[in-house]
């Protein structure tokens, strides 16, 4: 008998240990509702950093004489034309367009550009960069490199398109007698670019020209400047490059002198959900180690490339979807908090899968995706996407030019 009564008075107390298990297991791993983010601190209590989600709505735009669906390409906004400026990118059979197409906001339609420039400089490009410049009310966009489909080739070329009429440039770099061997940027696609206004100077960094050997060579580790002024390409080489080489389908952001580089994919299958910062100062990089024992920085995003990320008020970073290490496009969506240097993921209904397309801003309260592939197949911009902020609380989820 007392060896049943011990036998039982041990199964009670294997049993309450186990629940005492289980329970401190929920404690340790509480479940977090990433819809409305948490984030454990020190002390391991809980908190809210966010309250409201940052964008509230989002409302897909049928928009009149659909452009062709591409991918790769770039998107600029035109103040002075309220429009959305999208140059080449590649349809699913792998042909790039050869069309500028123009959205109006206020007539909500697309309209092409055509005119003898764009024909002589066959202008078929995809996975280039382009930035918006605008110098005395006088816009313009800059594009450099890509994937040159007349030519069948990586290209290092850039152009100047100048917004009001439709003019054509191909910049020829400033050679001084005594630099004939002064060194210029590769030729690449997938690279990302930056425009300072104060300096008037485009960063260029990262891609590849799909030669493995070089993604570690000096040329794509360092930084590139363009000194639109005096159209000087000056090479910033960075005191601490990265023994894996540089990534291709990154995204980056330009903040006080510093690039924030997140994401994108090495050697074709290091994928990558690392943010680094490469101050253009001290040219060097700062490898951001995550401290995910108490979430200091938040919900950290999955590896993803071909992602497309945008500034926000200079306070934050969006970033949008991408391809994950399985190739497969997602829609996941985060924030990043400069201040607290934090990542937030936020759920938006309605947010597609995509990948090679490009976020732009219209303002502080709106943005607008455009293109991209959705799971391997293309999203043209006949799908253009408009999203408002929270802060906006007179926009409505309809389309407003």
């Amino acid at each position: 008998m007392s060896n049943i009564k011990e036998k039982n008075n041990n199964n009670i107390i294997n049993k309450e240990k186990e629940k005492n298990e289980i329970k401190e297991e929920v404690n340790n791993n509480i479940n977090i509702d990433y819809d409305k983010p948490f984030y454990k601190d020190e002390s391991k209590t809980i908190y809210k950093i966010n309250q409201n989600p940052i964008i509230k709505e989002i409302s897909i735009i049928k928009t009149k004489n659909n452009p062709p669906k591409r991918a790769y390409l770039t998107v600029d906004y035109s103040k002075n034309n309220n429009s959305i400026i999208c140059v080449g990118g590649t349809n699913i059979f792998c042909e790039q367009c050869n069309k500028i197409t123009e959205y109006n906001n206020k007539e909500n339609i697309w309209n092409y550009w055509n005119n003898n420039d764009q024909i002589e400089f066959d202008l078929e490009l995809s996975g280039h960069s382009s930035n918006l410049i605008r110098i005395n009310n006088n816009e313009q966009i800059f594009i450099f490199g890509g994937y040159d489909n007349w030519k069948k080739e990586f290209t290092a070329q850039s152009y100047m398109i100048n917004i009001t009429n439709k003019a054509f440039e191909k910049i020829n770099y400033n050679i001084n007698n005594n630099e004939k061997n002064r060194e210029f940027p590769l030729p690449r696609t997938y690279h990302s670019s930056n425009y300072d206004e104060d300096e008037q100077i485009i960063y260029i960094y990262g891609g590849t020209d799909m030669n493995i050997n070089h993604i570690k060579n000096n040329n794509f580790q360092s930084v590139w400047a363009f000194y639109l002024t005096k159209r000087y390409w000056k090479k910033i080489s960075i005191s601490n490059p990265s023994p894996l080489g540089v990534p291709r389908g990154h995204s980056s952001v330009l903040l006080d002198n510093k690039l924030y580089i997140f994401g994108g994919v090495i050697l074709f299958k290091k994928f990558l959900n690392k943010l680094f910062i490469i101050d253009l100062n001290k040219k060097k990089i700062d490898h951001i180690e995550y401290n995910k024992e108490n979430n200091k920085n938040g919900i950290i995003p999955k590896p993803i490339a071909f992602h497309s990320a945008v500034l926000i008020d200079n306070e934050k970073m969006l970033i949008h979807g991408g391809l994950d290490k399985n190739y497969k496009a997602v829609n996941d969506c985060y924030i990043f908090y400069f201040k607290d240097f934090k990542f937030d993921k936020i759920n938006i209904p309605l947010m597609p899968k995509l990948f090679g397309h490009k976020i732009v801003t219209k303002n502080k309260n709106k943005l607008y995706i455009v293109g991209g592939m959705e799971s391997f197949k293309y999203v043209g911009d006949e799908s253009l996407i408009s999203k408002n902020e929270e802060k906006d609380n007179n926009l409505s989820n309809k389309y407003v030019g």
